[in-house]
């Protein structure tokens, strides 16, 4: 879908889009009682459970590690680039 089509959909269903935001940023918002490494450089035991293949969801690992999920997906993107 091109982007004129989306900001169109966007524009004739306002009621729609914010009910998708809300779902999107209620389901991968941090928990702010999670959040407790926040500031905390990364371990190399949690750089790994981010990278390794056959790993959890990022929802779990967040719980886990008390790192945001935005955190995890940043960390895991950046490392990735270095290797």
């Amino acid at each position: 879908m091109s982007y004129e089509r989306t900001r169109e959909w966007r524009q004739n269903n306002p009621d729609k889009f914010e009910e998708q935001k809300y779902r999107y940023f209620s389901r991968n918002r941090a928990n702010p009682q999670n959040v407790c490494n926040a500031g905390n450089p990364w371990t190399p035991n949690e750089i790994d459970a981010i990278t390794v293949s056959k790993r959890p969801c990022d929802r779990e690992l967040s719980g886990r590690m008390g790192r945001s999920i935005q955190a995890i997906q940043t960390r895991r993107s950046l490392v990735s680039k270095t290797m």
